[in-house]
């Protein structure tokens, strides 16, 4: 089991990891994750962090109480687009066969 680079526990569900960054492909909890990306984003009033897909955040407002709908204000790419990790590769062929 590889250890998370940013807090140092191991990751035992690497299909609910993320790369550690942009720069370091090794699996990261997401959690810890989506702290660093929170400590770097200033958020006014009204908006909010939430995980798009693809390896990346965005900033968001919602166009409801209800949360059903939302802006995207701005975007932040945590991956790097199209970059197959390899310990996300044997993930993607167990999933494949089920």
């Amino acid at each position: 089991m590889p250890a998370c680079p940013l807090c140092g526990k191991p990751v035992y569900d690497l299909s609910t990891a993320i790369a550690a960054s942009r720069e370091q492909a090794e699996p990261a909890h997401f959690d810890c994750v989506l702290e660093r990306v929170t400590a770097s984003e200033t958020l006014a009033a009204g908006e909010k962090l939430v995980y798009l897909g693809s390896g990346s955040f965005g900033v968001v407002t919602f166009k409801d109480k209800n949360e059903s709908a939302f802006t995207v204000l701005r975007r932040v790419q945590w991956e790097k687009e199209g970059e197959k990790k390899d310990w996300r590769k044997g993930l993607s062929s167990r999933i494949q066969n089920l």
